[in-house]
């Protein structure tokens, strides 16, 4: 990391879109990129972004979310709907 920070002139590292399983779920982690207990493997890179001096960012889309979603099953009043009563 401390070589692609030199290299692209940037403090930030950024985890980008992918990393969830569904949009809406910010929360979850694909288990194939992302092996392991979900809070220690996101705090694991953090502190590895930081030991590299870089600020760790989380990629989001906060208005955006996949139908099958967890977010979009648990929270439907959540969704905006046009007139028709469709997302």
């Amino acid at each position: 990391l401390s070589g692609l920070r030199n290299r692209i002139g940037s403090n930030v590292a950024l985890v980008d879109d992918g990393y969830m399983t569904k949009w809406g779920d910010w929360n979850s982690l694909k288990r194939k990129g992302f092996p392991g207990d979900p809070d220690a493997v996101m705090k694991g890179l953090a502190d590895e972004i930081r030991s590299n001096g870089m600020k760790p960012g989380l990629w989001l889309a906060p208005y955006a979310a996949d139908k099958g979603s967890d977010v979009v099953r648990s929270h439907p009043d959540w969704i905006v709907r046009n007139d028709a009563g469709r997302p």
